[in-house]
């Protein structure tokens, strides 16, 4: 492949990444408000979805302004931290096979 098509194509995938983290930027401030009612002393699991918000607005916009390696982790970082709290639930209730 040509140096023209290995751009084309990592301005298309950082382009996919940057819409899905705009994506999970806005389901989490959307839902924020709904789990404002579970907290402790110090904060509550609303906050925790605002902070993942906040780091997916962040690192949806460093890929697009400066689509480098370590931006690119950043992203990665994020999204795998996503990933891991769906599926945590998930393993933790399936049944043992015992």
């Amino acid at each position: 492949m040509t140096d023209r098509g290995w751009i084309a194509v990592r301005t298309v995938l950082t382009v996919i990444v940057a819409a899905g983290l705009a994506i999970d930027a806005y389901v989490h401030l959307d839902l924020a408000s709904t789990y404002d009612v579970v907290k402790t002393s110090t904060l509550s699991q609303g906050d925790l979805f605002r902070v993942e918000a906040v780091l997916a607005i962040v690192a949806g916009v460093a890929l697009l302004v400066r689509p480098r390696r370590y931006t690119a982790w950043f992203a990665f970082l994020v999204s795998a931290g996503r990933a891991r709290a769906v599926a945590k639930p998930a393993v933790a209730n399936a049944p043992s096979a015992v």
